[in-house]
């Protein structure tokens, strides 16, 4: 953080290397990606694909077989008849007309955008640097005359211009499309837009939660099936870079407020982007005075058909509008086209969707003098730090760069990551790193108390096991310095080695909360094991109040799970947690606190939830060993400590148990008389410390 507003004073960071960095991550985006390769959908697609086409097909012939007769319905579009029959003129015949109106616009004339045009899918090439994530828009460039079938009932729509379609194989299909990161110069944005249960946002300097009271009118949720224009107003953000997301995806995003989730058939389209210094959206064609009255608007129906049949690309704007407004009955769900594409889209796989970071196209950032965004400095191209890779170093040219970038981090002549992550894995197992400093390898962090086994543990750790976690654990853990007592048995060596950091003994060490708290629920046997799923809600003691307080509480024993699982809230940390050090969530913490400390002892002695455990242990102890004190004594004792206990633990645990069965009133094991002796033992040092 320093060298974003000077060059490093004690470590070879330069400021052109902070930003540098910056670019690359600037060029990135938020995304929620599927969890899977998008090469699982490619088989189902192909079949769908090919099922919607014959299905297409068998519409269209079924048009034909209706269309004869609707001449003579249509002719009273062309005159203006007072004593025509009312039975004629309904909402639905002026809808009709209206809708012919509208494209007769399109149909008769040519597109006329303005010079500031950005993207038009009648020139597919002007998306071709846009970013595609998910299946949906893989192949989504529509041509006029194309069947899409949308909505659960799968009702079908006529394209009469070209647009890109989420829904043009299917709308169970999800995705998202992004345009390349541009810089704001003009004022209004205008977009040709259409689609249920979607949306769209304006991302200005990759800001995410696009709400009010800021940022609000930059995000439209779609609910219309025909396409219009939606314009922007930018002038607040002029000079700034941002770029379109359109998504239909059924996840909500970091903008959805107040909605959890969005329908699983949702789709989006879009055929025009105009950036523009007029308030208006360009019109696409010139109004004609008397369009009803132009037979060769009305065509004839039959010829359309024919055009939709042998793929023409002039529009069948008629056709088009007598299928929305159900001139033309559909197709029997029981047909066997529409079964098979039924049946063929319930094999397309449910998406879990994660979120994650997707490429932009590449932008260099600039160097803010001294910091100020104000003061722009010199241009801070995209490449790896010049204490690693060196002055020569190569430029990053591909997308964001971040593949580079970790190419780069990984690469053989770099021996930082093996090195630190090493010593993180040597710091988790023995209490200390070899670099006691493990956040800084710098000139103010301390030195490796051991470098060459650093090194050859980085070494191995990237050659022999293949960067394994749990291989270099398995390493560790067999060795001979991690089996070593903890026990000071050498006094030579105690004189020479006071700190033990030539490691003449194994350290005595600590079990963190989330440990301490998984063990007391492994040995009531009540520990879930299962893997993955949500959070489990913080609970909430009366002591636990303030600002930004969940809505609830979550279960005292946080529904069983592991400690991994447990909601962390940064002003509602649980108090075991924290009384055991665990780091309070504002950075990222390389090697804890280790405290000893009174609160320690006094949760220990009153936690809800320690007693509660407590409890369910001795029930489970009495369960297994029955009316044997000696026996439950060593069974205990096994459990918590792994280990026998001596003579003396044995006679003060059998009086501990007499002297509270006596006090509650009880004979023989009394669960209450175990669970108090079960929560002593969970106060011994040796629970919570290895030695």
């Amino acid at each position: 953080a320093c060298a974003r507003c000077h060059d490093h004073k004690f470590d070879p960071i330069p400021t052109r290397d902070y930003y540098s960095l910056y670019g690359i991550l600037s060029s990135s985006r938020y995304a929620q990606r599927p969890l899977f390769a998008s090469g699982k959908f490619d088989e189902i697609t192909t079949r769908v694909s090919a099922a919607k086409a014959k299905l297409a097909t068998a519409m269209v012939d079924s048009w034909r077989s209706q269309s004869h007769g609707l001449t003579n319905y249509l002719a009273a579009l062309r005159v203006s008849n007072p004593q025509l029959d009312p039975s004629i003129r309904t909402n639905k015949l002026t809808a009709l007309k209206q809708s012919l109106e509208a494209q007769s616009k399109r149909a008769s004339h040519p597109q006329t955008l303005p010079k500031t045009a950005w993207a038009s899918a009648a020139e597919p090439k002007s998306f071709q640097d846009w970013l595609v994530d998910g299946e949906a828009f893989r192949d989504a460039l529509v041509a006029p005359n194309e069947i899409i079938f949308l909505g659960a009932d799968h009702h079908p729509v006529l394209a009469v211009e070209p647009m890109l379609h989420s829904a043009k194989i299917s709308n169970r299909l999800q995705g998202a499309i992004r345009s390349p990161t541009f810089t704001i110069t003009n004022r209004y944005i205008h977009l040709r837009v259409a689609g249920r249960e979607s949306r769209f946002n304006l991302m200005v300097d990759n800001f995410n939660i696009v709400q009010d009271p800021i940022y609000g009118t930059l995000r439209r949720v779609l609910d219309r099936d025909e396409l219009s224009w939606t314009t922007i107003d930018l002038e607040r953000w002029k000079g700034d870079r941002a770029y379109i997301d359109l998504s239909d995806t059924s996840t909500r995003d970091l903008a959805s407020s107040g909605k959890s989730s969005y329908s699983e058939t949702g789709w989006i389209a879009l055929s025009h982007v105009v950036l523009s210094e007029d308030s208006k959206p360009p019109e696409l064609g010139t109004t004609l005075g008397a369009v009803i009255s132009d037979s060769s608007i009305l065509g004839d129906v039959e010829i359309e058909l024919t055009r939709i049949k042998d793929h023409s690309s002039e529009p069948a704007g008629l056709v088009s509008s007598l299928v929305r407004f159900g001139f033309f009955d559909l197709i029997s769900p029981e047909h066997p086209s529409f079964k098979d594409l039924i049946a063929l889209e319930k094999l397309i796989p449910d998406v879990v969707r994660v979120p994650s970071m997707a490429d932009g196209n590449g932008l260099d950032e600039n160097i803010f003098v001294r910091g100020n965004p104000k003061l722009i400095g010199e241009n801070a191209p995209r490449r790896f730090l010049e204490a690693v890779d060196g002055k020569s170093r190569e430029l990053f040219s591909v997308g964001s760069g971040r593949r580079e970038l970790a190419e780069r981090l990984l690469d053989s002549g770099n021996p930082f990551p093996a090195r630190v992550m090493v010593n993180r894995v040597w710091l988790h197992l023995f209490g200390r790193g070899i670099v006691p400093t493990p956040d800084d390898f710098g000139v103010l962090g301390q030195a490796p108390t051991h470098p060459q086994l650093l090194d050859w543990l980085a070494d191995n750790y990237r050659s022999n096991l293949g960067w394994s976690n749990k291989k270099l654990i398995k390493l560790l853990v067999t060795s001979r310095t991690y089996r070593m007592s903890s026990r000071a048995g050498d006094s030579r060596a105690e004189e020479l080695d006071p700190n033990n950091l030539l490691w003449h003994r194994m350290p005595i060490k600590r079990l963190e909360g989330e440990v301490i708290r998984d063990a007391m629920l492994a040995l009531s046997g009540r520990l879930d094991q299962t893997m993955y799923g949500t959070s489990v809600p913080v609970h909430l003691t009366e002591f636990m109040d303030g600002r930004g307080k969940p809505g609830q509480s979550g279960p005292l024993d946080g529904a069983r799970r592991r400690s991994i699982y447990l909601e962390v809230r940064r002003n509602f940390l649980s108090p075991l947690m924290r009384n055991f050090d665990t780091p309070i969530p504002f950075s990222t913490v390389g090697r804890r606190t280790v405290s000893n400390v009174p609160a320690q002892s006094l949760i220990l002695l009153n936690d809800p939830f320690i007693k509660e455990e407590s409890m369910f242990w001795a029930r489970r102890a009495l369960a297994t060993m029955g009316d044997d004190p000696e026996g439950l004594v060593r069974h205990l004792y096994r459990e918590a400590f792994g280990r026998e206990p001596t003579a003396e633990e044995q006679q003060g645990s059998k009086e501990f148990l007499a002297q509270q069965s006596k006090a509650y009133g009880a004979t023989g094991n009394d669960p209450a008389s175990i669970a108090d002796l079960c929560h002593v033992l969970f106060n011994v040092k040796s629970f919570i410390y290895l030695n």
